[in-house]
């Protein structure tokens, strides 16, 4: 087993407030500035929004363009349908660089995780596909 760590939210009164049985100002001064990103709270949040996407199996589509690895598949309940956890469709383009044509892109699919590691772009290149299917 792991033992999981948490953090103390800092917009908490302080122990010794509780100690004291006084009454405590709760101000938002104690709360760090927003524009702060926690990177814990940030791998957090990447991590709910690689569970929450997902697309239909296709066998024929079985593994990431990007690392190669296969993607983890789970049987939708709600929809009745297998699919691929962690994943999301998007556009190969076949040229070099960006075209209005859309017969010059192929929708791949790859691991949320991977596309975020590149910097989220809008389409892929063919520089960028290290396993092609």
């Amino acid at each position: 087993k792991t033992m999981e760590t948490t953090e103390e939210r800092g917009w908490f009164i302080e122990e010794k407030g509780w100690e004291a049985g006084a009454t405590v100002d709760i101000t938002m001064s104690n709360v760090e500035d927003e524009t702060e990103v926690d990177p814990a709270m940030e791998d957090a949040e990447d991590d709910v929004a690689a569970a929450s996407n997902t697309v239909v199996a296709d066998e024929t589509r079985d593994r990431c363009i990007l690392c190669g690895i296969n993607f983890a598949m789970f049987f939708d309940q709600d929809d009745g349908e297998w699919k691929y956890r962690n994943c999301v469709e998007k556009d190969l383009e076949v040229n070099d660089g960006p075209t209005m044509d859309e017969d010059e892109a192929e929708a791949k699919l790859v691991h949320y995780s991977c596309w975020k590691g590149l910097g989220s772009p809008a389409f892929l290149t063919s520089d960028q596909v290290l396993h092609a299917n």
